[in-house]
């Protein structure tokens, strides 16, 4: 009780500074003003999900209630062309009510005149943005529109892929501005903190895309870290890159497989040598909005600095679609497999690893700010190792509803 009062307080000691900085925008008439905006988004689900084997020999699992989530974001107008942006997460699967960061940095789109004295604003920034800081690796279109802790709003369903590609590394971004041809590349650690381990990687990400006033858009991704020469190795420490398995908010399922945060999500490899490629799209034509995916990503050393190259390899892939039945009330469908050939340094390209999820829902929205959803979800393992928690054809299925307010 205690933490949630300072939590409370805290919120509306910035809700008031950011009255008073809105009110001095108000009264601020130059071109060089400088704003802050918070907002915030929260969310709580309710979830009946069972979990089964062909051993009939998995606990039954209690409907409840999920733990409320909450997002909480900042953006600063620096300067025309500077603007800074952080958010922190008040709540997650990962850290239940504990407030820590996300991601933050800084985007320069032009400089102020005064200080332009190299004359970038005429070369580089014409045609380019700089971020640099905590950033979202920017890898294919899916991470846009994924739920990410309580920022649900954008994803139709309530779980995101099987495979879902998030993290946030330091790194250095260069984007060109939005026109229909784009391009980025970006340069950090790739690790998901600053890591001077003697030995460790860097990373190197880009992407290309066709924006078609964002009705058509698709993009082709490539993710490169070496992680391999640090430090004892995976699994014993060392630095690892984390593309797969960066996800700080957590699962949008709970209670399954032992409760992992991540629970039903597939986090392939284990993030040494890797290399990783991305290919996705959607079509968004009210009343119906299409999203497709594929994806490979390789571990050419899944031990690290230990003797061997063992390695692992994963294909993945999946599809939805959205139909607007009116403009406030929509049904979704969405498919998502992932399987593997090499799995854990062994060939089992004749019995693959692989895992399914099937999702059906629907969503109404109360009020612009407020979302309501349904979703049916249905996974399965295939050929998992006996003693994994996925062995012997491992599945779990039910219904989880989720309500959402963004403010």
């Amino acid at each position: 009780m205690k933490r949630l009062s300072v939590l409370f307080i805290s919120i509306i000691a910035l809700l008031m500074f950011s009255a008073n900085i809105k009110a001095q925008e108000n009264n601020d008439t130059s071109s060089t003003k400088q704003i802050l905006k918070i907002t915030g988004v929260t969310s709580g689900a309710i979830q009946y999900l069972q979990q089964d084997n062909d051993l009939h020999n998995m606990p039954k699992i209690p409907w409840g209630f999920q733990s409320a989530r909450g997002n909480l974001n900042f953006s600063a107008h620096i300067a025309d062309g500077i603007d800074v942006f952080f958010n922190a997460f008040l709540s997650s699967n990962h850290h239940v009510g504990q407030w820590y960061d996300d991601e933050g940095y800084i985007t320069i789109s032009k400089l102020p005149e005064s200080s332009d004295i190299l004359g970038l604003n005429n070369s580089l920034f014409k045609y380019f943005t700089l971020k640099a800081g905590f950033i979202p690796v920017d890898y294919g279109l899916w991470w846009e529109i994924r739920s990410d802790n309580a920022d649900v709003q954008r994803n139709p369903l309530i779980g995101n892929y099987i495979v879902d590609a998030n993290d946030v590394e330091p790194s250095l971004e260069i984007k060109t501005k939005p026109a229909l041809f784009n391009a980025l590349v970006a340069f950090g650690d790739g690790t998901t903190t600053g890591d001077f381990t003697p030995g460790r990687g860097n990373e190197v990400n880009a992407k290309v895309w066709l924006d078609l006033h964002n009705q058509l858009n698709i993009a082709a991704s490539v993710y490169r870290s070496n992680q391999a020469n640090n430090g004892t190795g995976y699994p014993a420490g060392g630095s690892t890159t984390d593309l797969y398995a960066g996800n700080r908010s957590g699962s949008q399922y709970s209670g399954i497989f032992g409760d992992d945060p991540e629970a039903g999500d597939i986090a392939p490899q284990k993030g040494q040598n890797v290399t990783a490629y991305q290919f996705d799209g959607f079509y968004n034509l009210k009343p119906v909005k299409i999203f497709g995916m594929y994806g490979y990503t390789k571990d050419a050393d899944i031990n690290g600095s230990a003797p061997g190259t063992p390695q692992e390899s994963w294909s993945y892939y999946g599809g939805d679609i959205t139909y607007y039945i009116f403009p406030a009330l929509y049904m979704a469908a969405r498919y998502s497999a992932a399987s593997s050939s090499m799995y854990q340094g062994i060939d089992v390209s004749a019995n693959p690893v692989s895992a399914s999820r099937v999702q059906l829902g629907a969503g109404v929205w109360v009020t612009k700010a407020m979302l309501l959803k349904l979703e049916y979800v249905n996974q399965q393992y295939k050929n998992f190792p006996v003693k994994s928690k996925f062995g012997n054809n491992a599945r779990f299925h039910g219904f989880i509803t989720q309500f959402s307010v963004a403010f």
